[in-house]
């Protein structure tokens, strides 16, 4: 059996270690960028999740609120106490999911920064109810059709996240349109209605849960957008 045994020269040894030292520090660089950027889309992904992110608590809430003004005008005071309660609960585990946000105080003095302080706090307000909304001035094409197809099929298992990454390669303009509950007022609203509803005070309690009600806003976050570049050109044509 013939064995081949390969020689390394002084030149290819040097060359080796020569790679070898300039190798490290590259794939070290290039494992740090790929983190950075991991890091990055991670971040991306998990605040598009947060604000899609609902309040279930918060929906019962207000449902138990609107069943208890029907339980008054259906003449069932009783009812519409065990709704108030039930109301109650849900606001209190709904205020434990009212987002975060970081505040980030600047003294300046002299045109200088003396002092810099950065703080949590929570929200006054949940999101109970939203959904996607589209642009109307949507062009389709058969491309871009498969990829709403796609985002049909995500939103109705419930991966909205994916869903508008699909929308996104659609080139659909798609914002989330959300309902928030106030969380103090509300709660104000619901102990006003209870002590009315006590003192048989029924069509007081009523109004006081329509101003609860009435309390709710909307906003609109936009989830994807169109490049303008690409609004231009077809505007041109």
């Amino acid at each position: 059996m013939k064995v081949q045994t390969l020689n390394r020269t002084p030149l290819v040894l040097a060359t080796a270690l020569l790679l070898a030292a300039t190798a490290g520090p590259a794939l070290a660089q290039t494992s740090k960028d790929a983190a950075a950027k991991a890091t990055t889309t991670a971040k991306a992904n998990a605040e598009e999740r947060d604000v899609m992110k609902l309040s279930q608590d918060g929906f019962q809430a207000m449902h138990s609120v609107r069943a208890a003004r029907l339980a008054i005008f259906d003449g069932n005071p009783q009812a519409a106490r065990d709704l108030l309660a039930a109301a109650k609960t849900s606001l209190q585990a709904a205020s434990k999911e009212a987002p975060v946000f970081m505040v980030d105080v600047k003294t300046g003095m002299n045109g200088k920064i003396v002092a810099d302080a950065t703080s949590v706090d929570k929200a006054d307000v949940v999101p109970i109810d939203g959904q996607i909304v589209l642009a109307d001035s949507f062009i389709d094409t058969p491309a871009k059709k498969a990829h709403i197809d796609k985002a049909d099929q995500q939103i109705a298992a419930g991966r909205k996240k994916d869903a508008i990454d699909e929308l996104k390669l659609a080139e659909v303009d798609a914002s989330f349109s959300r309902v928030l509950m106030p969380l103090q007022a509300t709660a104000r609203h619901i102990d006003e209605a209870s002590k009315l509803v006590d003192n048989k005070k029924y069509y007081e309690a009523n109004l006081a849960l329509k101003a609860a009600e009435d309390g709710l806003r909307t906003d609109s976050i936009t989830l994807s957008e169109v490049p303008k570049t690409k609004l231009a050109a077809k505007s041109q044509k």
